[in-house]
C-alpha cells in the first residue's frame, strides 16, 4: 500500500494538533491577540479524508481552515456550517444554545465539488486549481467566554485518518503542548521605546507607496507596495491570500514608519457586535461578528499588540480612535492606545471585520479590487495621519489626522 508510510505524517507526530501559535514562540502569520490558533500538517492521501470530533466551544466564534504550503487558504468552514451531530444543537445557529455539542467535520483531499457535502472542508486544489499536494489545517477560536480557557471550556476536536478501504487511524490529542512563555517576550517589546538617538534618515518607501489604509488582497500586492511607483503594466501573479488568511474576516493595512512621526493615529465609525462575553449571543443581529485592531511587524510578522471591539472604547456617536506610540509617546488622552514596539522601526497596522451582515453594506468584504475603500466603507473607513504626543494631546486625533498630508 503505497501511501501507508506517509500517513503518520497526517496529522505529524501522531497527534491531533502538534502546534499552537503563541505570542512568543509561534507569533507570526500576523495572528490575532484575541484568537488562539492550533495548526496540524496534512499531507493529501489519493482516497483518503480525515474525519474531525468535536464539540461547540464556548466563544465567539471558531472554524477551520485547509491552506497551501505558500500559506494561502485553500477551504474553510465557519461554526455557522457545522451540522450537528444527532441529538447535538449547533449555538452559534440556534440562539440560547449551550456549548458543548457534537458536530464531525470531515477534510477531503479533492478539489470542492459544484455541489459540496455538509461539513466537508475541500482541501485538494488550489486556488489555481492545481492539485494541492500537502499543507496545514488551522483551528480558531476567537474570544472564548472564559479568557482563562482560550478552547472554550470544550477539549480540542480529535482528528482521525480515513485510508483507502476504511483503515482508520485516530490521532490522540497532543498533551501536554510545549510549555508557553506566557508572553514574556512579546510583553517586554511593548514596554520598551525606540531609542531617539537613531537618526531619521532610515529610508523607507513602503509607507510611501501605502499613503492610507487599503484592502488586502493577496501576499503579491502587499509585496508590490514596498517598492516605489512602477510603470510597468503586465499583470501580476495572483497569489490569492496567504500569511494563514481567514476566508471569513476581510482586513485593511497600512504600512508605518517611524520616519513620518512618533505617534500613528486613526479614527473610524465601528460596526456592531456581539458581545458573548457581557452576555450576548453569537447569532445576534448585528454588523460584523467580530472586529479588531493590531499593530504588527513586518518582516517578522508578530503581533505587537490589539484591541478586540469589546476591548474598544468607543464614542457616544459610535466612532473610536486609535493611538499607536511607544510608551514614552503615548498621550495622556488617548482613548484607545496600542503599543508600536520598541524594538521596530516600521509596523503594519491591520483593521479586521469578520462574517458581516449582508444588510452591512460598509464591511470591508464589499471592497472590490481597484475600488476606493474610503468611498464604499465611507465613515468606516479608518482616517490615519501622523503627528507627535504634543500635537495629539493639544489636539486630539483631528490634529493627526488632518496634517498628516
Amino acid at each position: 500500500m503505497p501511501f501507508v508510510a506517509r500517513a503518520a505524517e497526517t496529522p505529524p507526530i501522531g497527534c491531533s494538533w502538534p502546534a499552537k501559535i503563541d505570542a512568543d514562540t509561534l507569533n507570526t502569520a500576523f495572528p490575532d491577540e484575541s484568537a488562539t490558533y492550533w495548526a496540524t500538517r496534512f499531507v493529501a492521501i489519493p482516497g483518503a479524508h480525515l474525519e474531525i470530533h468535536g464539540t461547540y466551544p464556548d466563544a465567539r466564534y471558531f472554524s477551520f481552515h485547509a491552506y497551501d504550503e505558500l500559506q494561502r487558504p485553500v477551504g474553510s468552514l465557519a461554526d455557522r456550517e457545522l451540522i450537528p451531530d444527532a441529538g447535538s444543537v449547533n449555538p452559534f445557529v440556534t440562539p440560547a444554545s449551550p456549548a458543548g455539542g457534537a458536530y464531525t467535520a470531515f477534510v477531503a483531499f479533492t478539489g470542492r465539488p459544484a455541489t459540496p457535502e455538509p461539513n466537508t472542508l475541500y482541501a485538494g486544489r488550489t486556488a489555481e486549481g492545481v492539485p494541492n499536494p500537502a499543507g496545514f489545517i488551522l483551528l480558531r477560536v476567537y474570544t472564548a467566554d472564559d479568557p482563562e480557557d482560550p478552547a472554550g471550556g470544550q477539549p480540542l476536536p480529535l482528528i482521525t485518518l480515513v485510508l483507502p478501504g476504511g483503515v482508520r487511524v485516530p490521532f490522540a490529542a497532543c498533551e501536554p503542548l510545549p510549555p508557553s512563555t506566557g508572553g514574556a517576550v512579546n510583553t517586554a517589546i511593548r514596554e520598551s521605546s525606540f531609542p531617539d538617538a537613531i537618526p531619521r534618515v532610515i529610508p523607507f518607501v513602503a509607507t510611501e507607496s501605502t499613503p492610507e489604509f487599503r484592502r488586502f488582497f493577496g501576499l503579491d500586492r502587499t509585496l508590490w507596495d514596498r517598492v516605489p511607483s512602477n510603470p510597468v503594466t503586465d499583470p501580476v501573479p495572483r497569489f490569492q491570500g496567504g500569511f494563514l488568511s481567514n476566508q471569513h474576516i476581510a482586513y485593511l493595512y497600512r504600512i508605518i514608519s517611524r520616519e513620518f512621526g512618533d505617534v500613528f493615529v486613526f479614527r473610524m465609525r465601528t460596526p456592531s457586535f456581539p458581545d458573548t462575553r457581557a452576555g450576548d449571543d453569537p447569532t445576534d443581529a448585528t454588523d460584523v461578528r467580530y472586529w479588531s485592531v493590531c499593530q504588527n511587524e513586518l518582516a517578522t510578522q508578530r503581533y505587537v499588540a490589539c484591541l478586540a471591539d469589546h476591548q474598544s472604547v468607543i464614542d457616544p456617536d459610535g466612532f473610536a480612535t486609535f493611538v499607536v506610540s511607544d510608551p514614552s509617546d503615548r498621550p495622556t488622552n488617548a482613548p484607545n492606545w496600542i503599543p508600536w514596539g520598541g524594538i521596530y522601526y516600521d509596523g503594519v497596522v491591520i483593521y479586521r471585520h469578520m462574517l458581516p451582515a449582508a444588510s452591512f453594506a460598509q464591511a470591508i468584504q464589499n471592497v472590490p479590487e481597484g475600488a476606493d475603500a474610503a468611498t464604499i466603507m465611507g465613515d468606516y473607513f479608518p482616517r490615519s495621519g501622523y503627528c507627535s504626543k504634543t500635537e495629539f494631546e493639544d489636539g486630539g486625533a483631528d490634529a493627526c489626522i488632518e496634517t498628516s498630508g
